[in-house]
């Protein structure tokens, strides 16, 4: 049932004492209303939900880097989160991404991920793109946060650790590299998926000099591209075909084929 209203709670996460978040806004009455969920796409599986914004929140300049959680509250009591990265201009010591690719491979929101496709309507039975402008169905709208990277984060600033926090896209500027200038990149998530130019920006910081502690097993597994959205802009679309003779860039960009990366055409091993 949709309720008029829902309150939106703004909460940075960390050690806090054991409490393991602070509140640090509330936005309150922010008018809901339904929409229809789209139809894939027919060849690539993509949902892409062109809903309008809810409300849109400036972050104030005096909220630190962190990972950040929007817990939404309607009158009936449901409840759902949205995470989000807040970054700073200033290096730390560490810098912890947040694994926000391998959330999206495995959020079946609307019927279908890069895993699943629960319309039965698509040929591979699986999507081959799938996008941020949607919800997140997996774990109340957390995606697997509270599994890898939510442990990290406490343990972290409970011991007073200089930590900022960066997410999967922001490593994928291609301009700038966005991992020099730190001792050390953590990754506590599952991170699975990564572009061309995460990786190559998180093998430059390495040759560089900055330390890498990788915590979790599976990563830099699949190569994936990332796509701009007609309604939203730039790296909103994950792609990833998971086979080569499908991806229609296997041939005219073999390098940047959406395959597990030690595979061919790209070859290079994780």
């Amino acid at each position: 049932t949709v309720t008029t209203t829902f309150t939106a709670n703004i909460y940075r996460l960390g050690w806090y004492q054991g409490i393991g978040a602070r509140l640090k806004q509330s936005i309150q009455n922010i008018p809901g209303k339904s929409y229809p969920v789209p139809t894939p796409n027919a060849t690539t599986g993509l949902i892409d939900a062109n809903w309008p914004w809810a409300f849109s929140l400036k972050v104030p300049t005096s909220w630190v880097s962190g990972m950040y959680l929007a817990k939404l509250t309607d009158g009936n009591g449901e409840q759902i989160y949205v995470p989000f990265v807040v970054k700073s201009l200033v290096k730390s010591d560490l810098v912890l991404i947040h694994t926000a690719n391998t959330d999206e491979a495995y959020n079946y929101w609307g019927g279908t991920s890069l895993y699943q496709d629960l319309t039965h309507t698509l040929s591979a039975g699986r999507a081959f793109q799938v996008s941020f402008d949607r919800p997140f169905y997996l774990n109340q709208g957390t995606g697997y946060l509270f599994f890898w990277e939510y442990p990290a984060v406490r343990w972290l600033e409970k011991n007073g650790y200089n930590v900022s926090y960066l997410s999967d896209e922001d490593a994928n500027n291609s301009t700038t590299n966005p991992l020099l200038g730190y001792k050390g990149i953590l990754i506590a998530g599952h991170s699975e998926y990564r572009s061309t130019p995460m990786r190559t920006n998180l093998q430059n910081a390495i040759n560089k000099g900055v330390n890498l502690d990788a915590m979790s097993a599976n990563s830099i597994y699949w190569q994936i591209r990332y796509q701009s959205s007609v309604y939203s802009g730039s790296n909103r679309i994950i792609v990833c075909y998971k086979d080569a003779s499908l991806d229609p860039l296997s041939t005219t960009s073999p390098a940047l084929t959406t395959v597990q990366f030690r595979s061919p055409p790209v070859s290079k091993p994780e």
